[in-house]
């Protein structure tokens, strides 16, 4: 059986406020990520959650941005 998942307005800040501080905290240090493909500032971040995580994959823009480009569980079927 699948059921609609429906956020409430106040579910979804919880849930933004939540990544945020995630990444804040993991990204502390960008560089220190492990890079991916060619350039040096593509760098993937591992997310521990129980037994598995989440891959974050991210470009690092200047000294004070990150951009997001992607988020996979490590259990999906296209993460790689």
């Amino acid at each position: 059986m699948t059921y609609q998942v429906i956020y409430s307005p106040e579910a979804e800040d919880d849930l933004e406020r939540l990544f945020v501080h995630v990444l804040e905290r993991e990204l502390n240090s960008p560089f220190s990520c492990r890079k991916t493909g060619e350039s040096a500032f593509m760098r993937e971040l591992i997310i521990s959650f129980g037994s598995s995580g989440y891959v974050a994959i991210f470009d690092i823009r200047d000294s004070d941005q990150v951009i997001i480009g992607a988020m996979r569980h490590q259990h999906e079927s296209d993460y790689h």
